[in-house]
Order: structure tokens, then sequence, then C-alpha cells
């Protein structure tokens, strides 16, 4: 081989490399210009909870409303079924002990992240909101964990958390276990 045919050779073969990258971007362009965005949904859910006040064990009930955007990532990713749901929260917490005024209110955000495994999701979940305890401000965080029974435009389930209420005056800790409905739909 002469030297003016090796760089011919030698040309070729670095076009050839700059023609495959081409290709192949063009390629993963072209699927993902196809599969589009991932389909994202309103949500709107209701939790009826039981309180369970880890210091003295008291008894409480609570309820929470949840209105979020549900949405995941593009179909054509092998793992499509990550859900992602930020969402506002407000609600309200009462012991059954009726000579106490320790009722709590909240109003703030959080975020859930979830599975699809077909009918059944997992979801972690995580809150921080400010919060009114007998007059006494403060903010709640909560950290849990939920489990839903879903179908096309619902979903029912249950729920775990751990909630931690900072006030002025301490910062007691809450267990509560709860059920709750979700609603889904493109509303808006």
């Amino acid at each position: 081989m002469t030297a003016r045919s090796s760089r011919n050779h030698r040309a070729r073969g670095l076009s050839g490399v700059r023609l495959r990258r081409a290709a192949a971007a063009a390629a993963v362009l072209s699927v993902a210009s196809y599969a589009g965005e991932s389909a994202a949904q309103e949500a709107v859910a209701l939790d009826g909870n039981m309180v369970f006040a880890k210091s003295n064990g008291e008894f409480g009930i609570g309820v929470d409303a949840r209105a979020g955007y549900r949405t995941g990532l593009p179909r054509f990713l092998i793992v499509h079924s990550i859900i992602l749901q930020p969402e506002a929260i407000a609600g309200y917490e009462r012991s059954t002990d009726s000579e106490k005024d320790n009722g709590v209110g909240r109003l703030g955000g959080g975020l859930r992240l979830g599975i699809l495994f077909g009918w059944l999701n997992p979801f972690a979940f995580a809150h921080v909101c400010a919060a009114d305890a007998a007059g006494a401000w403060g903010h709640l965080e909560d950290l849990g964990g939920a489990l839903d029974w879903r179908f096309p435009t619902h979903s029912f389930g249950v729920q775990y958390a751990h909630q931690w209420v900072h006030l002025s005056y301490g910062t007691p800790e809450y267990q509560v276990i709860g059920l709750h409905a979700e609603f889904r739909g493109f509303w808006f």
C-alpha cells in the first residue's frame, strides 16, 4: 500500500465513524420524537386517618385533602413505570380526648414517588406544612408510604406516615395510619 492510498483509507475510515455516529444520533432523536411525552394527570384525593401520639399513646382522628399533578417518565424508556406526583395538602387532626384543645391544622406541599406494578402501586411520600396547634404556629413534616389498588381513573389505598410537629413548646411525634381515595383525570 502506498502512502497516498493509506491516507485515503484512513480518511474513509474517519468518515465512516462520523457517519455511524450521525446515524445513531438520528435514530435516537427519531425514537424520542415518536415516543412523545409521558401522560400526565391531575389528581385529587381524600385521606381518613387514625393518629397515635408517640409520647403518651393518645388516639385521634384526622382528614387530609390533596391535589396534585401525576406524571411519569416517557413511555419509550424501560423504566417508564416510575410515577412522580408533586401535591398540595391541607388537613386537620384532633385527639378524641374532648377535654383538651389539641387539634392540629396544616397546609403545605409535598411529593409522592411510586412505581406502577399493574393494579398495585407502592408509593413513598413526604410533606412539609405550616401547622397551627391551638394557636401555636410551627411546621409539620411527614414521611411515609402508601399502597394503592389502581383503576383507570381512580385508586383506593392504605397509608402509614410518621409525623413531626415542630412547635414553640416542643416537637410531638405521631404515627398515622389511614385509608385514602384518589381520583385522576385530564381536567385542565
